[in-house]
């Protein structure tokens, strides 16, 4: 039986949730982010050391407008750039989706392998892609005319991802479904959401610091920012996870029959269990 309770939590339960089912199941956790994130990380960061060259070779004296720059810089290195980063938002789309399908089997005491977990994502890509697009978007404006509004935004839409995994809906109704779940909840989940940051980028510097210190940029600090993607990366998402499952918990009758029924539909394949 799992020992994880879906139920109404504080931000302290859900942050100790979060890592009780981040050190069980780390193993597929971390894989994911290795096998889905860490290849973009890595081609951006080496994408990032080719333009730092560029820049350190360049005349300086030269450089006098605007085009100049284009010219240091070239387009095939720009082109290159927002390849990696259309391919950093499919990534960290499938990344969460595959993170929200482990915390779910956790909670039901499932041992769904990395693979599966992969899978059943890959079948929710689209939506997640779309809500994270209208995510983006609608945040990106609100913090440009009003920052409150963005925060807002981003603290009621907090939950799309695992709304649109398991209840398989679309990425604007996981949207709404996010909001209207995280209404009168707001301030928990942006204080679950605080804490969990602030653990990741203590843990992100820590992890640097011990693993690095040479004061230039080199393909070592790229290797570094992998291993920290690979262990931090989970977290986040995992963290949006447990929101999700709290506050189904906490707004309707849900339990892990319900979680069960939705997340393993008869027309999908059972999941996997190592």
């Amino acid at each position: 039986m799992p020992d994880l309770e879906i139920r109404p939590n504080s931000v302290s339960q859900t942050i100790d949730a979060v890592f009780k089912i981040y050190l069980q199941r780390f193993v597929p956790l971390v894989t994911i982010a290795a096998v889905v994130s860490a290849p973009i990380v890595l081609l951006q960061g080496i994408a990032n050391l080719s333009l730092i060259d560029q820049l350190e070779s360049a005349d300086v004296d030269a450089i006098t407008e605007l085009s100049d720059v284009w010219d240091v810089i070239a387009p095939q290195n720009v082109a290159a750039s927002l390849l990696l980063a259309v391919l950093g938002w499919v990534a960290a789309a499938l990344t969460s989706g595959a993170v929200v399908v482990v915390v779910a089997d956790a909670y039901l005491g499932r041992l769904t392998t990395w693979q599966d977990a992969l899978q059943r994502a890959m079948g929710r890509l689209g939506p997640l892609l779309i809500g994270s697009l209208l995510f983006g978007l609608g945040v990106a404006l609100g913090f440009i005319f009003f920052i409150i509004p963005g925060l807002i935004l981003a603290v009621g839409w907090s939950v799309f991802g695992p709304a649109a995994v398991v209840e398989d809906i679309g990425g604007s109704q996981a949207l709404g479904r996010a909001w209207s779940l995280t209404r009168g909840r707001r301030w928990p989940v942006l204080g679950a959401f605080l804490v969990m940051f602030i653990i990741v980028a203590i843990l992100s510097s820590v992890i640097g610091a011990a693993l690095s210190s040479d004061p230039e940029f080199t393909f070592f600090d790229v290797v570094v920012n992998v291993v920290i993607n690979i262990l931090t990366a989970p977290l986040m998402a995992a963290t949006a996870g447990v929101l999700y499952l709290e506050l189904r918990a906490r707004h309707e009758p849900f339990d892990r029959l319900q979680l069960s029924s939705e997340l393993h539909r008869p027309d999908q394949p059972p999941p996997l269990v190592g």
